[in-house]
């Protein structure tokens, strides 16, 4: 690394275009102060490296069966909670299958099909499927609620109103699919005797169908020569409830894991079970209920344990990252790495302070004269002295100063020649306007409306009262001014069109206190009406009533403008001899057609304002008329 930074440092000056190049010439150690910094540094940032490294294997060795049992019996706690709901609900599905009376009622439904007789005995069946509250409004105790859902002969279906969504998720599920060819195969046994219990996997909720999270669990009773099959409805809410004891441990990736090793329900997203082999899997659930297994691989611990019977084949899969295992101990451990960083800060800083005090001056002034090389031309005078250093300071700062000075005397006249531009490209406009509306007012006389006269004239002093500010290179305006000088405007060039002219204006509320650049809307609003509105008219050359909209919003941190009228509109080669570029310095050739003064004019002095951050075009409206959008940043830029 050193041998390549002094072949940078010694290359040609090609390498000067290079900022890498210039970078690492900026740290090659070609003074004693970097030299010694630099062994340092590396010094400080292998041992940290080390130490910490160290720190994180020594703790967690430590710490590490304290962890794990920790862990384990977190477990243990939430495995044995969850098993009471278990053994609760094959209790209440039980209860419901030896229950002759409601299979005596669900057998004489069958038996009466077709009668009248029928739909009372299917609400004496549905009262039959009652439901189970458990822990409601005690303290401590373990909520749970139980319903159930009743079919016989895999075709007949009796449950409560509020069920009616839950089975229509349950009857399309592939997990119904699948239990009734194993119910029915078995006749709901399995091959040791014992009645099967299938748990689903959990079903969402659905806002369609009006139901919430819910888990199921199914049990079949072959009996009368019928086939009941009971399936509990349990709200997944009961056992988030006891899960939340994970959360509460920083414990994100667990797993319902039910018959044949398929996940039920798993917390995130991706789940580390997925990764976890067949062979693991049976080392990590053994048949005895409520034992843990804890095993380590790739880093992590996974706890896996049973915690129903052997006929609900249900059981509890935890994952926790090795270093999440340390975060309850990450303080001990960062505390040793503050203390070791706060000893080699105090280390490096001793010793800078040492070289400092003999090479104080000097590194001053060369930072001073890296800093001006880098474009920062303030520089402070604070290195004094009749030595060498002193006098090549004074000899800095007096050249400093001189070139501060003409720098400052270069951007003033900078700033005054870009203001007259500015205020040239304003008054381009002034005449073309005034020309106008004292056409309107000679139109006016002649018909004899002083009272029309005295409005225009209100009109257009309001106007050149607003142009004075201009004169005083007030570039940005309110947009209720702005729109109150356009109004004043429009009032004139209703006098112009007969009153077939409006003006509808839409402001955002997000651009309402924004400043927005003077008269700007009013040259785009003009050629609206010159070039579009007072050239439609009918086959008598009877003037269509014009209307002009303004619309004014942010999008994507820019300001966008829209004024659509209902004129003649232009084809494309129009709008690309009104709105295409247009090179500066050819306004010349255009100023005796007046075509292009106000899109000129207002692209010259965006310009001025945004540089390449603006831009305007038009599009044709799809019925008549055209629609002109102007798009600037938000930001006020400095003129």
């Amino acid at each position: 690394m050193v041998c390549l930074l002094r072949i940078i440092a010694e290359g040609d000056e090609m390498n000067e275009n290079n900022k890498f190049v210039r970078l690492l010439k900026e740290l090659y150690p070609n003074t004693l102060i970097k030299k010694i910094v630099y062994v340092i540094c590396i010094v400080t940032i292998l041992l940290l490296l080390l130490t910490s490294n160290l720190v994180s294997v020594w703790t967690y060795r430590l710490l590490k069966p304290e962890l794990q049992h920790n862990l384990s019996v977190l477990t243990g706690a939430v495995a044995t909670k969850t098993s009471y709901i278990l053994h609760q609900n094959t209790q209440y599905l039980l209860k419901l299958m030896n229950n002759e009376t409601l299979l005596s009622d669900a057998v004489q439904y069958l038996d009466s099909a077709g009668s009248e007789a029928q739909n009372v005995g299917r609400e004496q069946i549905i009262s039959g499927l009652t439901e189970e509250k458990m822990g409601e409004g005690q303290p401590g105790a373990i909520c749970s609620t139980r319903n159930a859902i009743l079919i016989v002969d895999w075709k007949y279906a009796f449950s409560k109103d509020s069920l009616v969504g839950c089975s229509e998720l349950i009857f399309k599920s592939p997990w119904y699919s699948k239990l009734s060819d194993d119910m029915q195969q078995t006749g709901g046994y399995e091959e040791n005797g014992r009645r099967k219990r299938i748990y689903s996997p959990v079903f969402s909720s659905d806002s369609v169908l009006d139901t919430e999270e819910f888990i199921s669990m199914a049990m079949l009773n072959c009996t009368q020569g019928h086939d009941f099959l009971f399936i509990l409805i349990e709200p997944f809410d009961d056992f988030r409830q006891l899960f939340q004891d994970f959360l509460d441990a920083d414990i994100s990736d667990f797993c319902l894991i039910g018959n044949e090793e398929k996940i039920l329900f798993q917390n995130q997203e991706e789940s580390y079970f997925g990764q976890m082999e067949s062979g693991m899997l049976n080392t990590l659930f053994v048949d005895d209920q409520y034992a843990v297994n804890l095993l380590e691989t790739n880093g992590h611990t996974v706890i896996g344990t049973r915690i129903s019977y052997q006929a609900e084949q249900l059981k509890l899969f935890i994952s926790l990252p090795n270093k999440k295992l340390l975060q309850p101990y990450r303080t001990f451990s960062r505390l040793i790495m503050i203390i070791l960083f706060v000893f080699s800060i105090f280390l490096i800083g001793a010793v800078i302070a040492i070289l400092n005090h003999s090479l104080n001056n000097l590194r001053k002034l060369s930072v001073q004269m890296q800093n001006v090389r880098g474009g920062m031309m303030c520089v402070s005078k604070n290195i004094s002295g009749r030595d060498e250093i002193g006098m090549l300071a004074d000899t800095f700062y007096e050249m400093m100063d001189q070139i501060e000075a003409n720098i400052k005397k270069i951007k003033e006249q900078e700033q005054k020649e870009k203001r007259v531009e500015y205020s040239l490209l304003l008054s381009q406009i002034d005449p073309h306007f005034i020309y106008n509306t004292l056409n309107t007012i000679t139109y006016l006389a002649e018909l004899n409306r002083p009272k029309d006269i005295t409005i225009i004239n209100e009109s257009l002093t309001s106007m050149l009262r607003d142009r004075l500010k201009m004169t005083k290179l007030q570039i940005y305006d309110s947009l209720d001014n702005e729109k109150k000088q356009l109004l004043s405007y429009i009032t004139i060039q209703q006098y112009l069109c007969n009153s077939e002219l409006s003006l509808e204006f839409h402001i955002s509320s997000e651009c309402e206190n924004i400043l927005y650049p003077k008269n700007v809307l009013q040259p785009l609003v003009e050629n609206s009406i010159l070039h579009g509105i007072l050239l439609h008219r009918d086959e008598n050359n009877v003037l269509f009533p014009g209307h002009i909209e303004i619309c004014i919003y942010s999008d994507r941190d820019k300001i966008i403008t829209k004024i659509r009228d209902n004129g003649i509109g232009m084809d494309q080669e129009q709008i690309k001899e009104y709105f295409g570029d247009i090179p500066a310095g050819t306004q010349e050739q255009h100023s005796d057609t007046q075509q292009h003064i106000g899109i000129y004019n207002i692209r010259m002095r965006l310009d001025y304002l945004y540089g390449e951050m603006f831009c305007i075009w038009a599009v044709p409206c799809p019925d008549c008329g055209l629609e002109i959008i102007l798009e600037f940043p938000p930001q006020i830029p400095v003129l």
